[in-house]
């Protein structure tokens, strides 16, 4: 025990009488780099919550750092010394990296603040872990990478025992994720207890001495490093083989010549710039290998540029790709900012198709017959519910549908798969082959390539010129 930093014991976390957690078992020690592999995402968040502010248990015990942290009997709590770092960076934007890491962090006392005094004692701290960051720059103006780094050493500083890093491989590049490797194995040798949560094998077995494999608020199994690459793989398969598509990959496929989408000289952040073809019914990934680029990249993508200012061409017409029917936009968790909850579920359905079928909207007849076409694929009883009643699987699966309808050249998406849990991936990999076997072209702009590999027919990087 007492080299244990984190231990939940048979806990059972409900709220507004939901069970969210059941029996969850986990031990964290000293030092050790901990996978957590997440099947699904339910029990994610509320662990992830429970984890900082030791909210009341229905049953169980949790241990931090030694002591005795929360249980079902106890009263009085208080939050724990845990990072938590993800997309949603916790930084303070406008502010230096020393003020995030010493003057807004908690239990700073000073009245007095001397940046320059401030700015010398962190510069050993990054000269510890090789990494030259201005201590004076604005946190806007640093790399994905850099933020991250920003918030481990804040949390190193702060004294926090247990970090959590939550599938940062989504928005940091594969290049600097080595480095990034390098300074938790620094920290773990100095005993700092690292979480690390990803839904890809690869990125846990190259990191970690033992995984978790987590589902329906449950801890199903702990797995050491040596068996990681073994039969796990086929059991996180079989267990949602319902989600599987038929083939991994789209090997020796013949594509069309003919091109449907044009970039031309694309002026991006860092003097990158962008010239590419899109094929019909090709999978095309572009990946920027620095999030400012990357950043810039969606702007132009998904803003409204005017033409005059335009680099898209569809079938060799210059256009604004936020208003041609002939492309369907994708941006990130599109289940949260592409629905209208004032809408009916077949008015959502049916929203892009006008331009296909102008009196869509004045003849039931239509209304009909999309329900009857596509019932087999989305299921009758959603056409009935609100969209707040939907689930994430069937409101991802509604966007698709609505896809479908609209008949699109090209789909443009932005990080399709991120933050989502295995089993979601799985279904929007078998969403995506659908609109492929359809001709239907998709590019998917992303930092992360491990799940849209296998249907990728090229993959393009996009380095930045200047740093």
């Amino acid at each position: 025990m007492e080299n244990e930093i984190l231990r939940f014991s048979r806990v059972t976390y409900e709220k507004d009488s939901v069970v969210y957690l059941r029996d969850f078992e986990l031990d964290i020690q000293k030092g050790e780099i901990m996978g957590l592999i997440p099947l699904n995402a339910y029990g994610l968040e509320e662990f992830l919550e429970l984890l900082k502010s030791n909210d009341p248990l229905y049953y169980g015990y949790v241990y931090y750092n030694g002591k005795k942290v929360n249980s079902w009997q106890d009263m009085h709590r208080a939050p724990n010394k845990i990072t938590v770092i993800g997309s949603e960076n916790s930084l303070v934007m406008g502010q230096s990296v020393v003020s995030n890491i010493f003057v807004l962090r908690e239990g700073f006392g000073q009245y007095i603040i001397r940046n320059s005094l401030l700015e010398d004692q962190l510069r050993p701290f990054l000269q510890d872990i090789g990494e030259d960051i201005d201590p004076g720059s604005r946190v806007e103006e640093l790399s994905a990478y850099e933020r991250v780094l920003v918030e481990i050493l804040r949390a190193v500083i702060a004294g926090n025992r247990l970090i959590v890093l939550r599938e940062l491989g989504t928005f940091i590049a594969e290049n600097e994720m080595g480095r990034l490797y390098e300074v938790v194995r620094h920290y773990s040798k100095r005993g700092i207890a690292f979480l690390f949560i990803s839904g890809h094998l690869e990125e846990i077995s190259s990191l970690c001495s033992r995984a978790a494999v987590m589902s329906g608020g449950r801890i199903l199994n702990i797995i050491s490093s040596d068996k990681l690459a073994g039969s796990i793989w086929d059991a996180l398969y079989q267990e949602h083989s319902d989600y599987a598509g038929q083939g991994a990959g789209r090997p020796g496929r013949a594509l069309s010549e003919k091109e449907v989408l044009e970039i031309r000289d694309l002026k991006l952040a860092l003097g990158a710039r962008l010239t590419v073809t899109v094929r019909k019914g090709e999978y095309l990934v572009i990946r920027p290998l620095d999030n400012r680029v990357f950043d810039d990249l969606i702007s132009a993508i998904f803003g409204d540029y005017k033409p005059a200012d335009s680099r898209f061409y569809i079938e060799g017409d210059k256009t604004v790709l936020c208003r041609d029917r002939r492309v369907a936009l994708l941006r990130e968790h599109p289940e949260e900012n592409m629905l209208f909850e004032e809408l009916s579920y077949l008015d959502n359905l049916l929203f892009t198709v006008d331009h296909r079928i102008p009196s869509v909207w004045g003849r039931s007849g239509v209304a009909r017959s999309v329900r009857q076409e596509l019932s087999g694929l989305l299921g009758e009883e959603v056409f009935g519910k609100s969209i707040r009643e939907l689930t994430q699987k069937e409101k991802i699966e509604l966007i698709y549908g609505r896809i479908l309808l609209q008949k699109p050249d090209l789909v443009l998406c932005a990080m399709p798969f991120k933050d989502e849990d295995f089993s979601m991936r799985l279904l929007l990999k078998e969403l995506q082959e659908m609109l492929l076997a359809r001709g239907i072209s998709i590019v998917n702009i992303t930092m992360n390539v491990a799940d849209s590999a296998p249907l990728a027919d090229r993959i393009i990087e996009i380095a930045a010129i200047c740093n």
